[in-house]
């Protein structure tokens, strides 16, 4: 009896060693398991995997906010200032690929201000009026983002620009975090570029025109606030 007993201990033994020696999940713990260490008191087993993070799929569902200011560069012959003001731009994490890129789905709205020079003909082509009137582009649009390169930034949008249909584009160099540069926790990015705009319709019953500025922006990403 009792040399069954030891038989049957021995043929467990060897059985369970040649279980854990054919499982690969066992055989990677091993090569996981460098080291230890202790918290709270307890001793919990270091599991060193470099690849671990790389394989998992994050839905960090990021939006950003972008507020800035463009400085007039050029303008259309109906403005005899060229149009400077702030802008805004949210961001989405929504989006869709381009080829290699990812296109980002973006709104933008803003507010310039600059002087217009009205000028109104009649049937027979003669000049009936021409005046100066101060006038505020008010732009809205909805478009997207694409980064060719990690720190060249490029936006389009379509919509409203003044009383008329409009585009708006926007090229810049993002110059990094401002919290790195800083040494601190601030998560801000900025940006440098230009902004172009181009309208049907400048004020109602205008001309056709278009603006540049030189544009200075931060950008600062966030988690949506309507997740859980």
């Amino acid at each position: 009896m009792k040399l069954s007993i030891k038989f049957i201990f021995l043929f467990l033994c060897i059985l369970f060693s040649f279980t854990a020696a054919q499982n690969p999940d066992y055989e990677n713990y091993e090569e996981n398991v460098k080291d230890t260490v202790i918290i709270d008191g307890a001793k919990y087993a270091r599991v060193i995997d470099e690849d671990y993070f790389d394989d998992l799929e994050y839905d960090d569902g990021m939006w950003s906010i972008a507020p800035g200011y463009g400085f007039g560069l050029i303008k259309g012959s109906t403005f005899s200032t060229i149009p400077s003001g702030f802008s805004i731009n949210i961001i989405t994490p929504y989006g869709f690929d381009i080829g290699p890129f990812y296109y980002k789905i973006s709104f933008a709205l803003g507010k310039f201000e600059a002087f217009y020079n009205q000028i109104i003909i009649d049937n027979v082509g003669i000049t009936t009026g021409d005046s100066l009137i101060q006038v505020d582009p008010f732009y809205i649009g909805i478009g997207g983002d694409l980064n060719f390169l990690e720190s060249i930034y490029s936006e389009g949008h379509i919509g409203k620009v003044g009383s008329g249909l409009g585009f708006r584009g926007f090229l810049g160099f993002d110059t990094g975090n401002l919290g790195s540069a800083l040494d601190n926790d601030l998560d801000i990015n900025l940006m440098i570029g230009s902004e172009f705009y181009l309208s049907s319709e400048i004020t109602k019953g205008g001309n056709p025109s278009y603006w540049a500025t030189i544009s200075l922006r931060a950008i600062y990403s966030f988690h949506s606030l309507f997740g859980s």
